[in-house]
């Protein structure tokens, strides 16, 4: 079997990104307006409406992936 370039934990979270983010979040990531490391991040987030309201906020270029691994989203700042 031929190497792809990318580790077994690798190839597991992309298809975990494909089986579990909405069809937006994956154009979202294709079409370059978010990285794979946001919609990582995303998933982590149990509740629908507040994981919707952050992919809103990413879109429009105010939450980072910084932002989203430092938990400033989880101290009400906006």
């Amino acid at each position: 079997m031929e190497s792809c370039g990318k580790s077994r934990s690798r190839i597991y979270t992309l298809l975990t990104l494909v089986r579990n983010l909405t069809p937006k979040m994956k154009e979202a990531i294709i079409a370059g307006k978010m990285t794979a490391g946001h919609g990582e991040w995303l998933l982590r987030i149990e509740d629908p409406r507040l994981r919707a309201r952050l992919f809103r906020k990413i879109l429009a270029g105010k939450l980072d992936l910084t932002d989203l691994i430092t938990g400033t989203i989880w101290e009400g700042k906006d």
